[in-house]
């Protein structure tokens, strides 16, 4: 049997070179002496000979447009009908290729950057998006918060210096995270060294009787206006575990 796409008319690439299938109907702007094209014009597909589709790709998006609700309609039953084996496939897809999807995440959004800012600023300028995406935040932030002490943690660190920051009206010039200048599971572990017998991680909070974290030197005490001096504020040796209560009482000092 023939190899798929074998009959059609340039499907095998020579010397970097292919013509597209629609022949004469190519609408590719760039074709070249006697219709041929660099093979960066083709799709890949690797179910080919050549590796690449047998249309170019101006072709291949003016079918596709011509044939959007078609097209949608198609994809949309052959997933209700497949919904199952597909998130199989998907799910495992992205366990084996873990590091792979994250670079090429990656990739992309350092190619992107600015187009992905304005569009993220644009989606959450309008106000049914803004509820939606603060909703949606609020909840998954809880969620979170209730299983992943990591995550818990770095948003009281962050929360706590931004407050300071703010009453002292200065700018941020050193992450409140990245400036404990050890690990995030490194300080967990520094802290629960310092605990008392009664304290632990369900007992932390503001309510009677819980511990809070304490800023040996208290951040006002800090010029913030300088980064020198916001990284020894923010050092995990100027943390340590306090009764909420006393904690209060001490204040700025």
């Amino acid at each position: 049997m023939a190899a798929r796409g074998h009959k059609r008319v340039g499907t095998l690439a020579e010397g970097g070179f292919k013509k597209c299938s629609k022949i004469d109907k190519c609408i590719n702007p760039n074709k070249g002496i006697g219709g041929f094209l660099k093979i960066e014009e083709f799709g890949r597909d690797k179910s080919r000979i050549d590796g690449f589709l047998t249309w170019c790709k101006p072709c291949l998006k003016a079918v596709r447009l011509a044939n959007k609700k078609t097209i949608q309609l198609g994809l949309k039953r052959y997933y209700v009908k497949n919904k199952e084996s597909i998130t199989l496939s998907t799910k495992a897809y992205a366990l084996k290729n873990k590091v792979k999807i994250r670079l090429r995440k990656k990739r992309y959004y350092l190619k992107n950057k600015e187009k992905i800012k304005l569009q993220s600023s644009a989606y959450r300028s309008i106000q049914f998006n803004k509820d939606k995406f603060r909703k949606y935040f609020n909840e998954y932030s809880k969620k979170r918060r209730e299983s992943d002490l990591n995550f818990k943690l770095r948003g009281i660190i962050r929360s706590r210096f931004w407050l300071a920051l703010k009453a002292s009206q200065c700018g941020k010039k050193v992450s409140a995270v990245k400036g404990l200048s050890c690990s995030m599971e490194f300080f967990i572990r520094y802290i629960e060294s310092l605990w008392e017998p009664w304290m632990n991680w369900d007992n932390y909070g503001n309510k009677p009787g819980n511990w809070s974290f304490d800023h040996i030197i208290a951040l006002a005490n800090f010029n913030l206006m300088s980064p020198e001096e916001q990284k020894k504020a923010c050092h995990y040796t100027n943390y340590r575990p306090l009764l909420h209560l006393d904690n209060i009482k001490k204040g700025c000092r």
